[in-house]
């Protein structure tokens, strides 16, 4: 039998299949790849009452060998346990500048992981076409130095937009030894911008390689003022945070953000804008007894550390960003944001981008406030390498003027 719908310039083989078991059935689509020109394929989410095997029914009213029937193995290994779904990767980042960065990431915590996988898509070609790919890589990998020249022939350029993946697979193993075909696999979308190494001064040596760790972008929603909604993504990060370390975190651009932690994170203990713009911004606290945004500061200048109440907050907004910067919205430097926390853990918060300014309109005011530095609180414990944290995310929007 032959493939559907399309091959050699026929108008159709009229193939079909589809996966059963039990009550359940699901069926697959061609493909149409010319790597693959055979192959059918379906996803659905994983249901531990599906994990026996399947049966595909291969049809095609044509053939006189039709239909035939195949059974897939099983999701259970030979010792009888259930494959788990495996955890997304964790503390994802690109360290180095130029076209060949390197990729660092941690393993997920409790899933069993036998190769690791890396893939590039180009997000300028055909809505996101894969130029890269790696396979097999052994299960303790944890960087990955992007070559020159990627497995599709083509190269990065600085300032292009794309995405990579981190996979973490599981195989089932081959009776003669070795391992077999994916049996489980969990895959971290990250998008990324190359950009180009800064100058090295007269006499100087190369700026050191600063880890950048991404978040990756879940889709949500907003409402705007005349009611209507529209999607919004937010930017999800999971790393380890130190107390007296700063964190620099960067999705995208917008006309303010508001940032919190996650469950049972360490809380912020300070932050520190960008010379964005005009370099003023209006930083607002949450007020538990209001129920809403109360402004702590107006005309925060960039580069100030603004120390947050004693024990921290768990939340903040940041608004005033104008338009007139003009900055590309996909540019991965767009509002780098640095951040303390009070105690060291695991930072899992979100830095949400706001699509319109909440406030209601006032005046602008045309002086500049040039707010007393503060300074953040002294902590106790060595002061390690900063660590920088930039992300990729999904508006194309502007900046908003700061407004009194």
């Amino acid at each position: 039998m032959r493939p559907n719908p399309l091959q050699d310039g026929d108008e159709g083989s009229g193939t079909t299949v589809v996966a059963t078991q039990g009550g359940a059935g699901l069926p697959l689509t061609y493909i149409g790849s010319p790597a693959a020109p055979a192959e059918f394929n379906a996803v659905t989410r994983f249901n531990p009452a599906l994990a026996g095997s399947w049966t595909l029914t291969i049809s095609n009213p044509g053939s006189a060998n039709s239909p035939q029937t195949v059974a897939t193995p099983s999701l259970f290994r030979a010792d009888g346990t259930l494959v788990d779904a495996i955890g997304l990767a964790r503390n994802v980042g690109i360290s180095g500048t130029g076209t060949t960065p390197r990729i660092t990431f941690d393993a997920p915590e409790g899933s069993r992981v036998d190769t690791v996988g890396i893939r590039i898509w180009d997000l300028s070609l055909d809505g996101g076409r894969q130029i890269h790919a790696v396979n097999r890589l052994p299960a303790d990998t944890r960087h990955y130095d992007i070559p020159a020249v990627l497995s599709s022939g083509l190269s990065l350029r600085e300032g292009g937009r794309y995405a990579f993946s981190v996979d973490f697979e599981e195989r089932r193993p081959l009776p003669e030894g070795g391992l077999g075909d994916v049996i489980s696999r969990s895959r971290t979308f990250v998008a990324f911008t190359p950009i180009a190494a800064s100058p090295t001064p007269p006499g100087g040596d190369p700026a050191p390689a600063v880890p950048v760790f991404l978040p990756v972008v879940e889709p949500g929603r907003v409402t705007l003022p005349d009611g209507t909604e529209v999607d919004r993504p937010i930017f999800r990060f999971d790393f380890d945070v130190t107390p007296g370390a700063t964190f620099r975190i960067d999705p995208e651009v917008a006309v303010g953000y508001d940032y919190a932690i996650g469950a049972g994170d360490p809380r912020f203990a300070s932050v520190s804008l960008p010379d964005i713009g005009d370099g003023l911004f209006d930083l607002y606290l949450w007020d538990e007894t209001a129920g809403d945004w109360v402004e702590a500061i107006a005309g925060l200048a960039a580069g100030v550390v603004f120390a947050f109440p004693d024990g921290g907050v768990d939340r903040f907004r940041v608004l005033g960003i104008e338009p007139e910067a003009g900055l590309d919205p996909n540019d991965v430097t767009a509002f780098p944001t640095d951040l303390t926390f009070t105690a060291a853990g695991r930072f899992t918060g979100t830095m949400t981008p706001l699509l319109f300014d909440p406030r209601p309109a006032r005046p602008i005011d045309p002086t500049p406030i040039d707010p007393t530095p503060i300074e953040p609180p002294v902590v106790g414990v060595p002061e390690p390498a900063s660590l920088a944290l930039l992300g990729l995310g999904l508006l194309g929007l502007g900046f908003a003027r700061r407004r009194a």
